[in-house]
């Protein structure tokens, strides 16, 4: 990734990959109504870093996606994709790590 690219860029970046993964979740939760097992089965969800063209792609439940971000400072990224400068990582699992943006607010979001 390269060095010149400004914190808030950064932030910005993970914020388009999550308005994409949220419309996607959006949308599974209405083909899916209320199959619970569906909901609860890993799916592929783009890796929400800094970094526009990662392609990589993180299993977690739909409910799992849901929960992390409850929180707006929090993202799901590909545990090698951690950008320091403007983020750390809160929670490590297998294969991807959740993570806290520094200069996002710590609410909830409504």
């Amino acid at each position: 990734m390269p060095r010149n690219i400004s914190h808030d860029r950064l932030i910005k970046n993970e914020q388009i990959v999550r308005e994409h993964n949220s419309r996607t979740t959006h949308h599974l939760r209405k083909l899916l109504h209320n199959d619970k097992v569906a909901v609860a089965s890993p799916l592929n969800f783009i890796c929400e870093c800094s970094n526009l063209e990662c392609q990589a792609l993180v299993a977690l439940s739909i409910q799992h996606y849901e929960a992390i971000h409850q929180r707006r400072d929090r993202f799901v990224i590909n545990v090698d994709h951690l950008a320091p400068s403007v983020e750390k990582i809160v929670e490590q699992r297998a294969g991807y790590a959740i993570v806290e943006k520094f200069e996002l607010s710590a609410e909830t979001d409504s």
